[in-house]
Order: structure tokens, then sequence, then C-alpha cells
């Protein structure tokens, strides 16, 4: 099975790696009681990320248990497991929003040409919005704060990279907007406003019915602020991303085994057909020999198939698993207007 990857996007000191380690931690540790698990592939990444999670566990640091800032990328390849069975590999990617700002990188440079194709392949683009940019001042003010440290930089990104897709006959991958920190402006902005503030800052957007957009505020912890930053570690919301993410990858995982069922489905009749006029062919010139190795590469191809048809069954069912769970988040937009 081919190595998904997800993206993600926003500004330094959004919350990305915090949103990282809860959602690591509560998935390797199935705080969700959904029996789907998620482990670094590399064993030095698992001992740093539970390390940094233990930290972050740690109320005594005070403000210091959470990660420092950085603008550095940050790759990391995890196993999503479901009762310890490997159903997807996937790949993770965090890159500050200053890589998508062409006043402060060179766009014919390599480096962001990588960050290009990593977004353009992914099977979910995440956007790390700020909560904390919620919490002063007016609906506007809040607009205009996301629009200056966030959608500046990635919906200039967004439009060129549509339009880039849309030549190669592909759509934008489906996007998943995380409010972080939401414990900070949960009091100030109702969920009905958080979706008016993230319309207009992202507008290009939701202007498109080609798109398909989800909106999950999350939290390490409604009080984690409290007292000096001694609040409790008690994540929320923190594995839906991942698991909308999932989702649309196996997604992609049903549509490539269904392209190779088809494939191989008529790539049999074919040598089932040669085997046949074979075995009617004159017997002077008929080939045993070819006759039975046609005869294994259709037993071949046809176990093949039965894995390819296994693999697709196995997606769906987790699939559907998974949106027992995905029932929790409540706004969801597509086809140009918001489902739920």
């Amino acid at each position: 099975m081919n190595t998904k990857k997800f993206t993600m996007l926003g500004e330094s000191g959004s919350g990305k790696t915090c949103y990282l380690l809860g959602m690591y931690m509560s998935m390797n540790m199935d705080l969700g009681g959904i029996g789907y698990t998620i482990v670094a592939k590399d064993e030095q990444v698992r001992k740093n990320l539970t390390t940094s999670y233990y930290k972050l566990e740690d109320d005594g640091r005070g403000e210091s248990r959470f990660p420092d800032t950085t603008d550095n990328v940050q790759k990391y390849t995890f196993w999503l497991q479901y009762a310890y069975e490997t159903i997807l590999p996937f790949e993770w990617i965090d890159y500050p929003g200053a890589f998508l700002d062409p006043t402060q990188v060179d766009t014919t440079d390599a480096k962001y040409k990588e960050v290009e194709k990593s977004i353009s392949e992914s099977s979910t683009i995440f956007i790390c919005i700020d909560g904390s940019n919620l919490v002063e001042g007016d609906i506007y003010a809040k607009i205009r704060r996301v629009k200056r440290k966030c959608t500046a930089r990635i919906n200039p990104y967004l439009g060129n990279l549509k339009e880039k897709l849309k030549r190669e006959g592909r759509w934008l991958p489906p996007i998943c907007i995380i409010v972080t920190k939401f414990d900070l402006c949960g009091d100030y902005v109702s969920m009905d406003k958080l979706r008016d503030i993230i319309v207009e800052a992202f507008k290009p957007l939701f202007m498109s019915d080609d798109t398909f957009v989800t909106v999950i505020p999350v939290s390490l912890g409604i009080d984690i602020t409290d007292d000096d930053y001694k609040g409790e570690l008690d994540p929320v919301n923190i594995h839906l991303p991942i698991l909308f993410g999932i989702h649309f990858a196996l997604d992609e995982v049903i549509d490539e085994c269904n392209f190779w069922i088809n494939y191989q489905n008529e790539y049999i009749e074919d040598v089932q057909r040669a085997k046949r006029d074979e075995e009617d062919s004159f017997f002077l010139w008929r080939s045993q020999s070819k006759i039975n190795d046609l005869a294994k590469e259709i037993s071949s191809t046809e176990k093949e198939l039965k894995e390819l048809i296994k693999t697709a069954n196995i997606a769906k069912k987790n699939q559907d698993k998974l949106m027992n769970e995905l029932n929790a988040v409540n706004m969801v937009f597509y086809d140009g207007r918001w489902i739920v």
C-alpha cells in the first residue's frame, strides 16, 4: 500500500507541534476508545514524541511544559493500526507559514518545489489557526487578525495551487481547518461566529463548489492555561482532524484498488482468451508450454485480484467505522454549501 501524505500549514506559534503531540498520544493510547492507534515508524521518533508529550503533561513545569516555537519543517512517518494491524502508512509534514511566502522564499528553489509537491500530493491539507487570535475585539478585529497572521500567505498559495491542479485535471485536496487553543477563545466566539470568521478569512475557498472543507476546534485541555499553565492536560477533539484525513486517505486507497481491480479483470479476460485460442488451435501448432504459462499467469493475477478486493473491503469497513466518530464534526462545507 502506498504511503499517504498529510500536510499541515500555519503560522509559527499556532500550536501545530502541540497538536501533533496531543494527536499522536491520544491515538497511540486510543483515548477515544475506537480501536485505532498510531505508531511512529522510527523508534527514536517514538521516544522523542513520547518524551515531549509527558513533558507537556507535567503541570509542574508551568509554561515551559509546552514545546518551543519552531520554523523548521517537521516530517514523520506513522502507521495507522486497527487491533494492532497496520491498515495505512502515512507521512505527516508540518510546514511553517513562511515557506509559502514569496517575499521570504525563492519560488524556483528546490525547497519551495518540495513544499508544492508535498501539498499537491496530500490526501488532506490541515491549516492551523491560533485560537488566541479570536479572543479580543469584535468579529471584524478577529477576521483581520486571522487574515494578517494566517490567510495572507495561505490564500494566494491555495489559489495558485488550485489553478495548477486544474490544468492537470485534479482538484484541491480536502482541507481541514483546525482552530487550536480553543480553550482560550471558546468563551469569546460562538460556533456560528467561528464559521463566519473562517468564511471571511478564507473567502476564495468558500466561493467554489469543488472544495471540501471542515472546521474543527481543538484543545489540549479546557483549563490548561489556568494557574500559570498548571491546568490538566485533557485533549478535546484532538483525534477528529486526523480521522478526517484518514477517511479521505482510505477513499484514495479504495479508488486505487478499484482501478487495479478493473485492470486485472480485463487482463485476466485477455489472458483467458489467449489461452482458449491456443487450446483451440490446430494440434500441430498448439504449444502446451504456452498454455501452461498462460494458466500460471491467470492464477497469479487472480491471487493479486483477491488481495486488491480484500484491501478495498478493509478500507471501506474502516471508513464506515470512522464515520461514527466523524459525525461529531459539525462544520462541513461541500458542493458549495454547508452540509452540517
